[in-house]
């Protein structure tokens, strides 16, 4: 089975006897909270045969979730041929970031004792369109227009250097997670499957801009802290607003149609 000799060449062929099967889908019951079911199969793949002693691992650990949160479901005995389970269910925004590992053990356990590295959910494509529309609901993906670009107050001549910096790391915060939602918004594409692929393609690119662009007005306003001027600062605000405000309504208005052709929750259902 390997090439390897001495302790290596064990591990390496216990490891390859414990198989994991990795699949994904949407809920079924309604839950959500955690729309997505992923679910875990692990199987001692190893062929019991007369002149090959029993491959039997006295405990096995299947351990998913997000670091350092992780759910450990544990199997005593699992002898050749059997297979456990485990159904892990969670939001849109947690699958891209959802890892595992398998751990198994065969006595004696000092010796024979191996473990993998984390591993993702493969992404092939296995969510409806739907699932698509209703992670863009989860981000609310309109909280940074409605949040601390409407709300953060202006500057003046009596603003302290405290202030300022508050300011700044409000906004520089902001810039960060939009940059992650739009890493999220990538990462969720590849679980998506759609037969009308370009339209799901184009409307995903539609998301992508408005989040872009709502990166840039951060920055401008960023920008237009330093001149310590309250109507410059709002004249600024005001125009990024109106702009966001319009292709806000744009990416709305696409994703009611979306949701209408492949179904899906909308932030506004």
């Amino acid at each position: 089975m390997t090439e390897n000799f001495g302790l290596p060449g064990i591990w390496e062929s216990l490891n390859a006897y414990l198989k994991v099967d990795v699949s994904v889908s949407e809920n079924e019951l309604p839950n959500r909270d955690n729309p997505v079911l992923i679910r875990f199969v692990v199987t001692n793949s190893a062929q019991n045969s007369e002149d090959q002693p029993e491959i039997l691992f006295e405990e096995v650990r299947l351990r998913v979730g997000i670091s350092p949160d992780w759910h450990v479901e544990k199997l005593t005995n699992l002898a050749g041929g059997q297979s456990f389970s485990y159904e892990h269910r969670c939001t849109y925004s947690e699958l891209s970031k959802i890892q595992w590992n398998i751990e198994g053990r065969v006595s004696p356990a000092t010796l024979l004792q191996f473990r993998r590295r984390p591993d993702v959910v493969p992404r092939n494509h296995q969510l409806s369109v739907g699932a698509y529309v209703g992670f863009l609901g989860e981000m609310n993906i309109h909280q940074w227009l409605k949040g601390t670009l409407k709300s953060l107050a202006a500057p003046g001549p009596d603003t302290t250097l405290a202030e300022m910096k508050a300011k700044e790391d409000s906004l520089s915060k902001s810039i960060g997670e939009i940059s992650a939602a739009v890493q999220r918004l990538q990462d969720i594409s590849l679980f998506i499957r759609a037969n009308n692929r370009e339209e799901f393609v184009r409307h995903m690119h539609l998301a992508q801009e408005y989040l872009q662009r709502t990166i840039q007005g951060y920055g401008e306003l960023s920008r237009s802290l330093e001149t310590r001027r309250a109507e410059h600062f709002s004249r600024i605000r005001e125009d990024i607003v109106s702009k966001l405000t319009t292709q806000a309504e744009q990416l709305d208005k696409a994703t009611a149609a979306l949701a209408n052709k492949f179904g899906g929750k909308t932030a506004n259902q």
